[in-house]
This record gives C-alpha cells, sequence and structure tokens, in this order.
C-alpha cells in the first residue's frame, strides 16, 4: 500500500507486567525438553496477574500513548483493537471500553482479530480512513492479550514460541511528527488462504470455544497439516509470502532494499530456530540490512509484536533509529495466513 499523503505513526509503546516466567519452570515440570528451551533461547517471559484483563493493559498502552503523541483522548475518531484470546469477559467489546476508558467519546471502536498479524491491517484500514474522511483527527491501534492456564498454556500451547503477556498502542497521525512518531511510508500484505487449515486439521467441527480440549493446542493441529501436505508446501509458499511482502513495501516506498538508511529489520518474536533458520536467510534475498530479533525477553507477544518491534527500534537508548532519514522494516506474520512488510521512516526536524 502506498500512501498519498503523510502519515505518522506517534507515541508508539509497549506495556508489559514486571512479573516474569522462565523457561526452567517449564522444564523443571516436563512441559518442556531442554532441546525446546535451547531452541527457543529465551530469557523469560513477562506474566500479568490474574486481576489484570488484556483489555485494562491495552487502556495502559493506550493512555500512554497518547502522553508521548500529545493527543487527548478524545480526538481518537477511530479505534482499532487487536487479539487473538479472551479480553476477558465473553460476548463483550474491548475496543469500546478502552475508548471509554481513554476519554474517546466521538469514536468508532472495533475488533480486530486476524491473528498475531492484526496490527498490519489495522494499519491499513486506519490509513486509509485518515486519508479519505478529512473529519477524523486521528486513529489508535492497540494491541493485547493474557494467556492463562487453563485454555492456554504459553510455553507448549504452538510450536517455536512461547507467549508473554503484554499490551501496545499507537496513534495514527497526518503528517510529520519529529520527535514523536515515525514516518508511515508503506505496508504490503500477502494472504495465503489455503494455509487456513493449519489451525483446525485434524479437528472436529465445534458448537463452542474449547468444546473438545481444556487447553488450546495449536501443535496439534498443524502437525496433522505437515503430515497431510507435508512441511516443503508450507516452507515454499511461507517463503515466497515473504519475499513478496518485503519487496511490495519496499517497491510502493520508493525505497531501495539497499539503501544504506535501511538500519534494521525486524520479525515475529518466535524462537530463534524460526527466526535464525527461516527469517534471517529470506530477508538476507531481498535486502543486506541486518536482521532483528527481539524476543529473548518478552517471547512472542502475540498481536503485540508488531507495535513492540517499532517501539525498540526508535528507542532513544540504543534503537537503530536514531537520525532523520533513517529507515526501519517491519516483516510479520499470522495465522490464516498473511504475512505483511512495513516500512517507516525517521522524519526530519
Amino acid at each position: 500500500m502506498r500512501f498519498t499523503a503523510e502519515l505518522s505513526l506517534c507515541g508508539t509503546t509497549v506495556w508489559a507486567p514486571d512479573t516474569v516466567e522462565r523457561p526452567a519452570v517449564a522444564l523443571a515440570d516436563g512441559r518442556l525438553t531442554q532441546e525446546a528451551v535451547d531452541e527457543l533461547d529465551l530469557e523469560y517471559v513477562p506474566v500479568a496477574p490474574a486481576d489484570l484483563s488484556p483489555a485494562d493493559m491495552a487502556v495502559r498502552a493506550a493512555r500512554r500513548a497518547l502522553s508521548l503523541s500529545g493527543t487527548p483522548g478524545g480526538d481518537i475518531g477511530l479505534l482499532l483493537h487487536c487479539c487473538i484470546w479472551h479480553q476477558g469477559y465473553d460476548m463483550w467489546s474491548a475496543p469500546h471500553f478502552i475508548a471509554n476508558e481513554i476519554g474517546a467519546r466521538s469514536v468508532l471502536p472495533a475488533t480486530m482479530s486476524q491473528g498475531c498479524n492484526a496490527v498490519m491491517p489495522a494499519l491499513e484500514l486506519a490509513a486509509s480512513r485518515l486519508l479519505a474522511d478529512d473529519s477524523l483527527e486521528a486513529a489508535m491501534i492497540t494491541a493485547a492479550d493474557r494467556f492463562v492456564l487453563p485454555g492456554f498454556d504459553r510455553w507448549t500451547g504452538s510450536y517455536a514460541c512461547a507467549h508473554g503477556d503484554a499490551a501496545t498502542a499507537t496513534v495514527i497521525k497526518r503528517g510529520a511528527h519529529p520527535g514523536q512518531g515515525l514516518l508511515l511510508r508503506s505496508v504490503r500484505s500477502v494472504a495465503v488462504p489455503e494455509l487456513e487449515e493449519m489451525n483446525r486439521a485434524g479437528l472436529e467441527l465445534t458448537p463452542a470455544p474449547r468444546w473438545n480440549m481444556e487447553n488450546l493446542d495449536l501443535r496439534g493441529t498443524k502437525k496433522a497439516y505437515l503430515q497431510k501436505h507435508g512441511f516443503e508446501t508450507f516452507e515454499k509458499l511461507a517463503k515466497g509470502a515473504i519475499v513478496s511482502a518485503l519487496e511490495g513495501a519496499f517497491a510502493d516506498a520508493d525505497v531501495d532494499p539497499a539503501d544504506p538508511r535501511v538500519k534494521a529489520v525486524t520479525m515475529p518474536r518466535m524462537s530463534r530456530k524460526i527466526v535464525r533458520g527461516t527469517y534471517f536467510p529470506v530477508i538476507a534475498e531481498v535486502t543486506p540490512a541486518p536482521p532483528l530479533g527481539l524476543a529473548r525477553h518478552t517471547g512472542h507477544l502475540s498481536c503485540s509484536d508488531i507495535l513492540a518491534n517499532i517501539a525498540d527500534m526508535s528507542e532513544p537508548a540504543g534503537g537503530p533509529l536514531t537520525a532523520p532519514g533513517d529507515i526501519g522494516v517491519v516483516v510479520n506474520a499470522g495465522g490464516g495466513y498473511t504475512w505483511s512488510a512495513l516500512v517507516l521512516e525517521v522524519p526530519g526536524a
């Protein structure tokens, strides 16, 4: 997606609890093997307290994003909340709660449920609305999830990652905002709908969530899919989608992939095995920019990976985006499956 006017992601921030859990816990009780711990290569993951819902976490991130971006809550006219898991109550609208808590009274709140990649289509929708509707002052994207038992085992619920609890938020505004945010240069997504079976293979249709299992088991469905179709099929489709999304995003941004201003390419906060075995070599086919893995102190933050990566890249105390013109790229993926690439730039003073 090529943008016809300047847009910025402002005040992008992460809220994570201070409490953490280390892989040694899952190793000691037999949920993880030493080989699995080594492949994850994590120090710890953040774990939210039992009395704090993901929606509450999102409110904390949203308030911080508003403060960092200098935006009154009342200026938010579109709020898109991204999540993959239970937000605290059944049949309840978390984005309406978030909007109310931040004082966004003239807002359209909506949930984006597109797997761990939900922030990418949310960015496309928010950007399109801002470019089409002059009455919209600003949009906000939030993301939050919390993983607890029974329901989802953060260490064994899926392959190649351990899930951490966190919330993220950003404010999307027109124009450049030096010192507050990054210019949104482009976003390109490539969907591979035939891979939707990976999250249901081997299962029977059910009338309600968790009908046939106490804890969601994405390992089982993915194993069933790969046994049926073969790993080579998935690998070919995944690599092709990553390359297509990355090349398309560079083209839409009018940025040469070899431009030295491209300081880093981030990717999903997955295991070292996936990051180094899949993403590093595929990214290297497109750009010589250094790949940046950021999972060691968070694990996989589901929908929050994208905004967390943006916040870390622009962190004044050590992020790679430090000078006007510096460019950062975010590569991400989500079940379904869709791969996306996002190009951002530090604005001039």
